[in-house]
């Protein structure tokens, strides 16, 4: 067990290496962005990278969480390659439609970023698939190679930008170069690995994405019922109290964002642990990982509470410029901990939940979060300061919690003794069956390939 934590642990902090890079330069572009623009429009950078991280979220319920599945199942070469050209052409497809997407609806809005703001979310989501695909590989290292890669180059972009563009033109400007990060960071993978970029949308990949759709259907549902209970409650918050005055909310939860980094990190780590595990040791083999990896994230939250307890009044003192004196800054970072602290604590069951496809029990638990929460961020809104109304977003992300831990736990245990093995067995076989382990007529049949 102390060899498996060793392991588990240098494997998690050599991926977090990545994810705290890019949040220390999140981090650093907020700061120099709120120093450089009005309030109004820092609060409109913050809404798009918000916007933005809706296309993460869909892009890894649609294709990054059946990667993470299938390849790392995949017993020969030629049927992992099948699924990469497959899910690799599916994110570009996906990415660009996102971008639209995104630009559309930047325009109704803030016409002047739209066209930026587009390209900046298809290339974010474009990334983010690209990252997963390594962590489904057993590719860590490089994939950490890509977030220093993006994280070099946003900087090499970013900071001179900021120096010498006018502060009208500055947010657009700013949207393209962290773009181009984005496709640099992704493309180095490519050169690396020494591998052309194959796009195919041929009929073997049409006919199994097809397949995959009805499954996948409940994933986007989930993942839409999770963006409304999340995602959504911020940028309803942003919406009715305005750019002005989410603004401090937004540059608060910049200090906090490592948190949410590392739960990502932990999500990609665990997602193919499990399917692999699942797939051939039986569901009882996941008690080891999903305890370690809860563990380990909760002292990462709980220590970082404590270093942010003692640091967040000094760091906001300098960083924000006496900007933001008006409002209850230490409230709000109390209830941003609070809440980045309890969606991490559920993002390994909730992974577990997606690996063996059980996307209409996250569908529901969002649901159910979001309709408590959001009430109460409306009505907290109504009655009290924006910065009260982050309770309601708390009481939202408890229920999702313990949710998400009930319906966890059924994974593991809903059959005892040898009856259950052997029920799974066959449930898993129809579920997650890899090309790899069917003869090879079948093989042939299914992908339009020869095995």
């Amino acid at each position: 067990m102390i060899a498996r934590i060793h392991a588990f642990s240098r494997r998690f902090l050599m991926m977090l290496s990545g994810e705290m890079l890019q949040s220390a330069f999140g981090f650093a572009l907020n700061i120099f962005l709120l120093r450089s623009l009005s309030a109004e429009r820092y609060g409109v950078f913050a809404i798009v990278v918000l916007i933005g991280a809706f296309g993460i979220l869909y892009m890894r319920a649609l294709v990054g969480v059946p990667a993470c599945t299938f390849i790392p199942q995949s017993r020969r070469p030629s049927i992992a390659v099948f699924y990469n050209v497959m899910f690799g052409s599916a994110a570009l497809v996906a990415a660009l439609i996102w971008a639209c997407v995104a630009g559309m609806s930047l325009a109704v809005w803030q016409p002047a970023g739209a066209i930026a703001g587009g390209a900046f979310a298809g290339a974010w989501a474009l990334r983010s698939y690209v990252r997963m695909a390594l962590f489904a590989q057993g590719r860590a290292a490089l994939a950490t190679a890509s977030d220093f890669a993006f994280t070099i180059s946003a900087a090499a972009l970013c900071f001179p930008l900021i120096m010498v563009v006018p502060s009208d033109h500055l947010l657009e400007v700013v949207l393209l170069a962290l773009m181009a990060a984005h496709l640099i960071g992704a493309g180095l993978s490519f050169v690396v690995l020494r591998k052309p970029i194959r796009f195919s949308l041929s009929r073997a990949v049409r006919t199994r994405l097809l397949k995959l759709l009805p499954s996948m259907t409940w994933s986007i549902v989930s993942v839409t019922a999770a963006n409304i209970q999340g995602q959504g409650a911020v940028l309803l918050l942003a919406v009715i109290a305005g750019p002005a005055a989410y603004a401090p909310i937004a540059a608060t939860i910049t200090f906090f964002s490592p948190l949410r980094l590392a739960g990502v990190a932990l999500s990609n780590m665990t997602q193919p642990d499990f399917a692999g595990t699942m797939a051939y040791k039986g569901p009882r083999a996941v008690i080891g990982t999903l305890l370690i990896s809860t563990g380990m994230i909760s002292v990462v939250c709980g220590l970082y509470g404590l270093m942010m307890l003692w640091a967040f009044p000094a760091l906001a003192l300098h960083a924000f410029a006496g900007r933001f004196d008006a409002s209850p800054l230490n409230l709000i970072a109390f209830l941003v901990w609070c809440i980045a602290t309890v969606a991490v604590l559920y993002s390994v069951p909730r992974t577990l939940l997606e690996t063996v496809q059980k996307y209409r029990e996250n569908a529901v638990l969002a649901a159910v979060g979001g309709a408590v929460g959001l009430p109460i961020v409306v009505l907290l809104l109504i009655f009290a300061s924006p910065a009260w109304s982050l309770a309601g977003i708390l009481v939202s992300e408890i229920v999702i919690l313990a949710g998400s831990w009930i319906a966890a736990l059924p994974v593991i245990y809903h059959i005892p003794g040898k009856a259950r093995d052997q029920r799974h067995s066959g449930w898993f076989a129809r579920c997650f069956a890899s090309p790899g382990t069917m003869p090879a007529g079948i093989a042939a049949r299914e992908f339009g390939t020869e095995a």
